[in-house]
């Protein structure tokens, strides 16, 4: 998957102050014409359109004249742009974004043209477990390359899996409605309907945000393992003709006893629902909805496509010596992606520390060495994590937390949604960085990168 580096930091531009739009078929924006309407829900709406080479493409508007409060019109103008450099790819599991523009100060973007219609289109058809298989097979594939350049897509459902004209599975729409539904709720009534459609595939460490863990509560996690939860939700609906695993929803109570019932582990046996299911998707759907994201649940997408049949080919392994090769981290998703921070250049002594933490716009610099902005979110700490340089051999160890002042006295104190490495929490005694390692802080994706 390669990105385009020219466009990563064009869009969304500057915040303008939006009017309200209405396109009709036969309207032109830019060099697109408006064919029809796919699909409209409270704050985004997608036309069919038409370009001037013959090609058809969808246009993804995000309609800022209908959010109130300027303030969110700017967080939710910012998370815009990111899905759009999300969609800068060219990979066949991928839906891929091709342009953008404003219209009327109201963003949008270009994208792929997927003419089948999405996953949900084939709920309650009883299809094949061929079929199935097949399906299951595209969106692994989608999220194994997000995963190993450290994005997730945190929102898969059969809504944002599309079908192309060659009936292939492509991912869409990569984390912008979970973030609306974690970020503006208090708008009104209308954005229920979103919440409820996308809480039910939410892994429940993410749902139920009070969960005990040891000595803390984890407020944020963040990594492949919550993806393949809401795939095996998905799968699981597909295969069940529509049924759920933890119960139905149709008000608030029936919501928190299905986060209840999906903490606990208590998902309904999917033979239940359709006896003819191979052993082999039982046990798939069972680990994928385990609530022990550490022990139980896979780790890895390439783990299920074995349990497929699928053989992903072998990664070669880097050769890397730390002597010789100087190691970099490099935002894969978050609000400056594309920025790298080149440690040797950080810290040029033979052993040291480096902080990192949270910033926003305007703060006075030197708080943390790695500076990580946020201005959407509030999941990274203000003192978050610390590289540690040793030497005799020469090598990076990533920490959780930092030395610092707390109740009168210095101590090592830890971080508040914790710093996971690979998708596996590092903790105080922390992780020595290899080559493409995937380090998350809050709402920020790191990769370790040679140079």
């Amino acid at each position: 998957m390669q990105i385009n580096s020219a466009r990563e930091n064009e869009f969304p531009g500057k915040y303008e102050q939006p009017y309200s739009v209405h396109l009709k078929p036969g309207h032109t924006v830019k060099q697109y014409t408006i064919e029809k309407k796919l699909g409209e829900g409270g704050f985004g709406i997608v036309y069919k359109v038409t370009g001037t080479d013959g090609a058809e493409y969808a246009m993804k508007l995000l309609k800022l004249f209908a959010i109130s409060q300027e303030k969110e019109r700017k967080l939710m103008l910012q998370r815009f742009g990111r899905e759009y450099k999300f969609m800068m790819n060219d990979h066949p599991y991928l839906v891929q974004s091709h342009d953008y523009g404003k219209l009327s100060g109201n963003p949008f973007f270009i994208m792929d043209f997927c003419p089948g219609g999405s996953l949900y289109d084939y709920i309650g058809k009883n299809i094949s477990f061929a079929r199935i298989n097949k399906f299951a097979y595209d969106i692994l594939k989608g999220l194994e390359a997000l995963h190993k350049e450290g994005k997730f897509h945190r929102d898969i459902k059969p809504e944002n899996v599309l079908l192309d004209s060659d009936d292939k599975a492509k991912l869409t729409d990569f984390g912008i409605a979970g973030f609306i539904n974690s970020t503006l709720t208090q708008v009104g009534n209308k954005f229920q309907k979103q919440l409820f459609g996308t809480i039910i595939y939410m892994a429940p460490e993410n749902a139920n945000r009070r969960i005990k863990k040891q000595y803390r509560y984890d407020i944020k996690v963040m990594s492949a393992i919550n993806d393949i939860f809401s795939f095996g939700v998905t799968i699981y609906q597909l295969i069940s003709n529509g049924r759920l695993p933890f119960g139905t929803i149709q008000t608030e109570a029936e919501l928190a006893d299905y986060i209840k019932r999906a903490t606990k582990g208590e998902w309904d046996d999917i033979t239940r629902y359709r006896p003819d299911t191979p052993p082999y998707w039982q046990e798939i759907l069972n680990t994928c909805l385990d609530p022990d994201y550490e022990n139980i649940r896979f780790q890895d997408v390439t783990k299920i496509q074995k349990k497929l049949g699928y053989q992903p080919p072998a990664s070669p392994k880097p050769s890397f010596n730390p002597a010789q090769n100087q190691l970099a981290l490099k935002v894969m998703d978050g609000e400056e992606i594309g920025t790298v921070y080149y440690l040797s250049s950080l810290l040029t002594d033979n052993v040291g520390f480096l902080t990192i933490g949270c910033t926003y716009d305007g703060d006075t610099p030197g708080k943390n060495d790695i500076a990580l902005l946020e201005n959407v979110t509030a999941y990274i700490s203000n003192y978050h994590a610390t590289i540690e340089k040793l030497n005799n051999p020469l090598r990076w160890i990533i920490k959780d937390g930092q030395f610092r002042e707390k109740d009168g006295h210095k101590q090592w104190v830890r971080s508040t949604n914790g710093t996971l490495v690979n998708s596996v929490e590092i903790g105080m005694l922390g992780k020595e960085l290899k080559p493409h390692d995937i380090i998350v802080i809050g709402d920020t994706t790191l990769k370790v990168i040679l140079i």
